[in-house]
């Protein structure tokens, strides 16, 4: 919650809301103690941006990147409260809404390439590019950019 008393995260905000994040739905998905949901999270962790750790940090937008993240992480809370009052209807509702936050970073950053005077077959050789390391990372292999 710290890191949300700040007008703006810093680059260092990054690290510590990416931990956060995958410590929060690991939890949850270990808290659910269901074999089928942690080999489906497995597999999806395995898709590009997909893995609750994957982060994209748009920079050049700092306060709407930053107003994105803090949405998400109301979210978790909002999740945890349901949790702990036996709100299943209202726990699945958060969960497939949680995707929203990803959506947007990602749209943000598409835009600010857009922006920036990138091509289409730019933008798409980017995130095939960063899609790439996320893979290597995943794999265990080093990462350079």
């Amino acid at each position: 919650d710290a890191i949300f008393q700040q007008s703006c995260l810093s680059p260092r905000d990054e690290l510590i809301y990416s931990r956060m994040n995958e410590k929060f739905h690991r939890l949850i998905v270990d808290g659910a103690n269901n074999s089928i949901l942690r080999d489906t999270i497995a597999r999806i962790e395995k898709i590009p941006f997909a893995s609750a750790r994957a982060m994209v940090m748009n920079y050049g937008n700092l306060q709407r990147m930053t107003a994105i993240l803090s949405y998400a992480h109301g979210q978790h809370h909002a999740i945890v409260d349901a949790l702990k009052k036996g709100e299943g209807a209202r726990v699945d509702a958060l969960m497939r809404e949680h995707v929203a936050p990803v959506k947007q970073g990602l749209a943000l950053l598409k835009d600010r390439m857009i922006k920036g005077g990138e091509s289409r077959s730019e933008i798409e050789s980017s995130f095939a590019h960063l899609a790439n390391l996320a893979r290597k990372a995943r794999e265990g292999e080093k990462v350079t950019s």
